[in-house]
């Protein structure tokens, strides 16, 4: 029996409705630049290069770094190594080598978005148990954010006591802004 996306035929009913393995190209451009990310109170910059469909390395500034966010001082950023990526899971791993230890990084990518987890070891080998990577990690691609300067949405708070929404976007006549305000809490 043919699977949809193995030759399966939607008008066969033995084959109609049924999924399966399907081949999964992804745009190396879409995981290759900077992502900004946050791992247990730390903001990172790392900057993954990509050659095809293959890692070519990368680096990670951590502005906890001594110097990171002074201008006079300059940070050499950290060198990863064992950049992975799945296309068809569309998962990344890589390991950073710090003065501790190491941190061994999965992360999933999705429309320029991270999520994941990293696990702190003595080891170069990255832990098995899926309970070892307990440092949730979350961040974003600035190639794919940066790509439109609208649409914008951000959160705000007003006079510490109200949130609100604001969003901006193109005006439907295609000339100028439009934009959108909502106070959506308020804690009195």
């Amino acid at each position: 029996m043919g699977c949809a996306g193995e030759g399966g035929d939607p008008s066969d009913p033995t084959t109609r409705g049924r999924q399966g393995p399907i081949a999964v190209h992804v745009d190396p451009r879409a995981w290759d630049g900077s992502w900004f990310l946050s791992a247990g109170g730390h903001r990172l910059t790392v900057t993954l290069d990509a050659d095809g469909d293959q890692a070519r390395g990368g680096t990670v500034l951590d502005e906890a770094d001594p110097g990171a966010t002074a201008a006079s001082v300059e940070v050499t950023p950290r060198l990863l190594d064992e950049v992975r990526f799945d296309p068809a899971a569309q998962r990344l791993t890589f390991r950073d080598r710090t003065d501790s230890g190491f941190l061994h990084y999965r992360v999933y990518l999705r429309d320029g978005v991270a999520t994941g987890r990293l696990a702190r070891s003595p080891s170069e080998t990255p832990p098995d148990d899926p309970l070892a990577y307990q440092t949730q990690v979350t961040g974003w691609r600035a190639q794919t954010f940066d790509a439109h300067l609208v649409p914008r949405v951000f959160d705000i708070v007003i006079g510490g006591h109200q949130r609100a929404v604001v969003r901006i976007d193109h005006a439907s006549s295609g000339a100028g802004f439009i934009g959108r305000f909502k106070v959506h809490v308020t804690n009195d």
